[in-house]
């Protein structure tokens, strides 16, 4: 069966994000028109790492409705693979976002 897609709508995600969440992401990299954002949320108590952690397949799942570049593109929640010493042994929710189509336009 086909699974049809949609073009990254960057406002109609990020305020999906915020809504499931209930907040802001922590740290938010948007690298212009390049088509790359990156999110991360620091759970602040053990409530909200659990909800992050459940969060993290309900994003995943609207991930995957967008044309993006599938296996770049993904929501993990866990350590992070090169913490820093103040990162070190915390859980985050990593949200990575990789739309060709924007490349494209702005390669035009």
């Amino acid at each position: 069966m086909f699974r049809r897609t949609v073009r990254f709508n960057y406002g109609l995600f990020f305020n999906a994000m915020c809504n499931l969440i209930g907040r802001e992401p922590d740290t938010v990299h948007r690298y212009g028109y390049d088509g790359i954002y990156i999110f991360r949320y620091e759970p602040k108590d053990d409530k909200e790492s659990l909800k992050l952690s459940e969060s993290e397949e309900t994003l995943q799942d609207w991930l995957s409705i967008f044309e993006l570049k599938p296996f770049k593109s993904r929501c993990e929640f866990g350590k992070l693979p090169r913490p820093s010493a103040d990162e070190s042994g915390k859980d985050y929710l990593h949200i990575y976002i990789f739309d060709p189509i924007e490349r494209e336009i702005r390669g035009r």
